[in-house]
Formats: structure tokens, C-alpha cells, sequence
């Protein structure tokens, strides 16, 4: 974890606005392991979308990091991510799982597709190819 720190506090220095170096730092500061503060988690990050609402990485991020699964805004930021980066395989995917737990099914399943269609359009390895094809099948 100090590696990583100081990884992302060097980035820091010489970009101090960057999105994702900032949303990994206010992750780390506070995350379970480190420590339990959930709220100082949730401050830092409503600060970083006020301040930068269209950055597809802090929505994901704070969805990451954020302890309050059941969180409107969570489910918003979720939204966002997948909008503000309309090609990330794992954006759709974490969106259709939020739609699936609200019992949203078929909008949950069009989700599921989209995620596919992205792996197999990037060719990555995330969202897990088995584990999203199953659970298709299951929607379907």
C-alpha cells in the first residue's frame, strides 16, 4: 500500500487534478482494511464529482470504495460511469448488477448484453466472460 501511495502521491505532484490518481487516494485513505470511515470516504468523494462531474473514473471509484451499497447515490455514479464512458466492459457490468439487485431485470439484462458486446468488441478479460454469459442465460 505505501508503494502504491506513493505512486499515486508522485502523480499527484505533477498532475494535481487527476481524476483517477485523486478517486485511488481517497479509496486508500480510507478503505476497509486502512480504516472504517465511511463518511470521510463519501465526503471526499461527493467532493471530487462535484468539482468533476464528468469523469467516468471517479463515479466507478467511489462505487468501489463506498460502504453504503444500497446508496442512491452510488446507484447514480453507477449510472454516470457507464454513460460518461460508454465503451468500459466493467461500467456496464457493474450497472447491470445494481439493476439486477433493484429486481430490474430486463434493464439489467440489456446491461448484461451491452458488457458483452464491449468484452468481445475490446477483446479484455473483465467483466468475467463465463460469469456474464451465465447469468444472460439465466435473464434470458
Amino acid at each position: 500500500m505505501r508503494t502504491l501511495r506513493a505512486g499515486i502521491k508522485k502523480v499527484l505532484e505533477i498532475e494535481p487534478k487527476n481524476t483517477i490518481a485523486l478517486s485511488v487516494m481517497a479509496g486508500a485513505v480510507s478503505s476497509p482494511q486502512a480504516n472504517a470511515d465511511v463518511v470521510g470516504t463519501e465526503s471526499r468523494f461527493k467532493s471530487m464529482l462535484a468539482q468533476q462531474p464528468d469523469a467516468a473514473n471517479v463515479h466507478a471509484h467511489w462505487v468501489i470504495y463506498t460502504q453504503s451499497k444500497a446508496s442512491g447515490l452510488q446507484r447514480k455514479s453507477l449510472f454516470y460511469a457507464s454513460r460518461l464512458a460508454p465503451d468500459n466492459a466493467d461500467y456496464a457490468f457493474n450497472l447491470a448488477i445494481s439493476l439486477d439487485q433493484m429486481g430490474k431485470s430486463g434493464l439489467a439484462l440489456k446491461q448484461y448484453q451491452r458488457a458483452l458486446e464491449l468484452l468481445n468488441k475490446s477483446g479484455g478479460a473483465s467483466p468475467d466472460r463465463m460469469q456474464l454469459e451465465a447469468r444472460i442465460r439465466e435473464l434470458q
